[in-house]
């Protein structure tokens, strides 16, 4: 049986369309991921493919793809952010996928991303966001959980950081960590609770959130000379 190497490389973009998605059908988990990401924008292709002959006399076939994405577009099903002006790069192999050194905007706030992918242990995601503005948009991406936690607490203003780290299994509950960082002095952020009468301003804060808890490791704000702080933790 035949054996060997053959590399592959496109000049030019491709945009990504319904062509492009129709041929991922060939690798039905790969496929059915990236149509969570609902992806636009154009990407460029190059490849590997090897049919290696093993010492027994067995082919073992391997292949390494890479795509680097440019000028993308995508809204990931499980965490709703729209994010434009997205660059990085896939990288397929016959093991799993890797998700390198992507980079995006969403309104003006900047993130970077990192994540692996494989048919056991599924989507590895962390992505680090900053300056974020304290809207509709980045509220409805939260767990209900958190949302409750938004209600209770009404913020505006722009966020230093927030760092989403997710874990998809196929058939299990999603897993994930929301850390939300704020310190005085950057970007102006203030609250006016439902359960305090007065406006909270420059805010500081340490929060988390995981799918059954929640973590207040530091709030401070300030309404004229007076300091309200926080600490807490509990379950939902």
């Amino acid at each position: 049986m035949a054996h060997g190497e053959l590399r592959l490389e496109l000049d030019g973009r491709i945009p990504v369309d319904a062509k492009v998605l129709a041929a991922m059908e060939k690798m039905p988990n790969l496929s059915n991921l990236t149509r969570k990401f609902h992806p636009r924008g154009f990407f460029g292709f190059r490849g590997l493919f090897q049919r290696v002959k093993q010492p027994d006399g067995r082919i073992e076939e391997k292949f390494r793809h890479q795509l680097s994405v440019e000028e993308g577009e995508i809204k990931y099903d499980l965490v709703p952010i729209p994010f434009h002006s997205l660059y990085g790069s896939i990288v397929i192999t016959e093991l799993g996928t890797r998700f390198q050194g992507f980079r995006g905007l969403n309104v003006n706030s900047e993130s970077f991303a990192e994540g692996t992918w494989d048919p056991v242990n599924g989507l590895r995601l962390t992505i680090d966001s900053y300056d974020l503005e304290l809207n509709d948009s980045l509220k409805s991406a939260l767990p209900p959980a958190a949302i409750r936690f938004w209600n209770d607490l009404r913020p505006s203003g722009t966020l230093e950081a927030v760092r989403s780290s997710i874990h998809a299994i196929p058939g299990r509950p999603i897993d994930f960590d929301f850390q939300l960082r704020h310190r005085e002095g950057r970007n102006s952020v203030s609250v006016h609770p439902v359960w305090f009468p007065y406006e909270m301003k420059n805010v500081s804060a340490q929060i988390s959130f995981q799918p059954n808890h929640f973590q207040i490791r530091s709030f401070k704000g300030q309404h004229r000379k007076s300091t309200l702080t926080l600490e807490g933790q509990g379950e939902y």
